[in-house]
């Protein structure tokens, strides 16, 4: 089995929903970030096996395809979307490190893009009994069998079966926007942000005085304890050894596990805590031994459920701030956490680092990476 290598990445810069990417078409903007990878790498473009790319609530049809001719990728290279709702790009690079791992492929593009802003107005057909008039935007998760499966009222569920307070949910958004405020102003992203229409900084970095407020509200679930559903994208370049000797770039991370778990989709803020397990199961590791964490923060509850019921400690969580600062474009996420785990690693100088997300329907997903310089 072949090691699997992490040897560069990029995001674009996060917009708001309706903001700055509000008129321009997801397959536009990522076929921007795939050509700006593939001009920092001269001998890319003729040597990619494999791009997996994940979307959620993107037009349909084979979307990546779109996007790579778009961006001038040769038209042998085979694409695949991804559709896994948040854990979309988790399932892409779990897709590619498991191509490279089996030999099948030495050099692959994995990730994420998403447009909230450009949700398409769907319909069911005319005979479908769930045909309403209005559009609809987002899919069922799951069947009402299986009771509650919203990710707010899980959520709800969740929170107040576990004791996680509001104060205290909203106490990790001032901190999650406070940090990532500290670290773009240090420019730790800097090098990882490829600028589109001479925007180069995230649209969706909150005021946190504005957050304080919310503490006094009944509702645990709101927009002070929830991230904003925005637009982005990004990917990342994993290699075997000769693909990185091929492209005659030197490995900077290597990946040592994946992997998912379902769950009953009520307990679904918690899958992630799953995979987590699972995944240090499988690496015979433990909790106290992952140097940093990066938790998909489409609630405040997930990280505080890492802290509270595994011990984690806050100062190895989301460091440079989570998804309530910088968004959530859902099929994008992943890779962008992942990203943002990898610049964290590079700054503190850590070894071991964690992604972990929950997805709607009850999935969790995680991988385990390593720097190995």
């Amino acid at each position: 089995m072949k090691e699997v290598f992490i040897l560069d990445y990029l995001r674009l810069p996060s917009g708001k929903k309706k903001g700055r990417y509000r008129q321009s078409p997801p397959e536009e903007f990522t076929a921007h970030l795939l050509s700006g990878f593939v001009k920092r790498h001269p001998y890319l473009s003729e040597s990619i096996d494999r791009i997996f790319l994940a979307t959620a609530v993107g037009t349909g049809g084979n979307m990546t395809r779109y996007i790579s001719l778009a961006a001038e990728i040769p038209v042998e290279v085979p694409t695949v979307t991804i559709d896994a709702q948040c854990v979309g790009s988790y399932e892409a690079i779990n897709t590619g490190y498991a191509y490279i791992r089996s030999g099948i492929a030495d050099i692959v593009l994995v990730g994420g893009f998403e447009s909230n802003s450009l949700i398409p107005e769907r319909k069911f057909n005319k005979q479908d009994p769930r045909r309403t008039p209005e559009p609809y935007f987002y899919a069922d998760f799951a069947p009402n069998s299986f009771g509650e499966n919203s990710l707010i009222g899980t959520a709800e569920l969740m929170a107040k079966e576990l004791g996680i307070s509001k104060a205290g949910m909203v106490d990790w958004s001032i901190l999650s926007n406070e940090r990532a405020l500290k670290s773009t102003a240090e420019g730790l992203f800097s090098n990882v942000i490829l600028p589109y229409r001479n925007n180069n900084q995230d649209e969706t970095l909150k005021e946190v005085n504005v957050l304080e407020r919310f503490k006094k509200r009944p509702t645990l679930i709101d927009a002070s304890t929830s991230c904003l559903f925005d637009d982005g994208a990004g990917i990342l370049l994993l290699a075997s050894q000769n693909g990185s000797e091929k492209l005659q770039i030197n490995p900077r991370f290597k990946i040592l596990n994946t992997c998912s778990v379902g769950v009953y989709p009520i307990r679904t803020p918690i899958a992630f805590l799953d995979a987590i397990e699972k995944n240090n199961s499988q690496l015979k590791t433990h909790t106290n031994d992952i140097d940093l964490f990066e938790i998909n923060e489409s609630f405040a509850l997930k990280p505080l459920l890492l802290n509270k019921l595994h011990n984690v400690s806050a100062e190895k969580i989301n460091v440079l701030g989570g998804n309530l600062a910088f968004g959530h474009p859902f099929g994008a996420s992943g890779a962008i956490n992942l990203i943002h785990l990898l610049v964290s690693l590079q700054k503190s100088k850590k070894e071991l680092g964690v992604v972990a997300a929950s997805a709607a329907g009850g999935i969790g997903s995680s991988i385990t990476v390593q720097q190995i310089n």
